[in-house]
């Protein structure tokens, strides 16, 4: 497979984000899984042993002697204050940014004892032929794109995409290293890493199409050198 590249600039402006929503824990639920579906989660409290699924874009502990299991989507912010917290987190790709303001804290990716606490990641995310333009998450997941001639926004870390449907643009966040598979004509693929990490692993069927690299540039997409790949 020859890889080539040329430069292409060009600003794409996206629609503004709505508020991520933020769960906030206190005290200990007693064994009942928490979901902060892909926003900001917050543990207040001592002692408490959390679980949190969900691919949270942040995770705030505020007190001591907390256990948390967290899922975090890839590139995701840990904060940790207070005395002997332990956080033992599941992500796609990469470890999170942490920040931790005590002593005896630890925060440290899952053993699998842990990780059982925590549901096995969902299946695939599939958009049917005939969906119309929108926002997906799509933290961890697979993403499958059967729709043509419509653009669709998929954002926390995609694991992969695969496009089959002609005449889409697609503007998709993915982890290092993921597997991109364009099967269609007119496919405008955009990607963005939310980690530092590898490219993705681009494979067409379709000679001529593409996947382009961007880079966010105060709230805004800026596309940069644009790698084009021949099967």
């Amino acid at each position: 497979m020859a890889v080539r590249k040329r430069a292409v600039w060009m600003l794409a402006i996206l629609p503004a984000w709505a508020p991520a929503p933020v769960l906030v824990v206190r005290g200990d639920p007693g064994g009942v899984v928490q979901d902060c579906a892909a926003g900001s989660a917050q543990v207040v409290g001592n002692g408490s042993r959390v679980v949190i699924a969900g691919a949270c874009r942040t995770l705030g502990v505020f007190g001591s002697g907390n256990s948390v299991v967290v899922d975090l989507e890839p590139g995701a912010v840990v904060q940790v204050t207070g005395n002997r917290n332990r956080v033992a987190y599941r992500t796609a790709a990469g470890t999170p940014t942490v920040a931790i303001s005590g002593r005896g804290d630890i925060v440290q990716a899952a053993a699998a004892a842990e990780l059982a606490a925590l549901p096995p990641p969902p299946g695939p995310l599939v958009i049917p032929a005939g969906a119309l333009s929108g926002r997906f998450a799509c933290a961890g997941l697979d993403v499958v794109i059967h729709a043509s001639y419509g653009r669709y926004d998929l954002r926390g870390g995609c694991r992969s995409v695969t496009v089959d449907g002609a005449s889409t643009t697609v503007v998709a966040e993915l982890v290092p290293g993921a597997p991109v598979a364009i099967g269609a004509a007119g496919v405008a693929m955009n990607y963005v890493l939310v980690a530092d990490g590898p490219p993705p692993q681009v494979r067409v069927t379709v000679p001529g199409e593409q996947a382009t690299h961007i880079e966010r540039n105060n709230g805004s997409f800026l596309k940069l050198p644009t790698m084009q790949v021949t099967p």
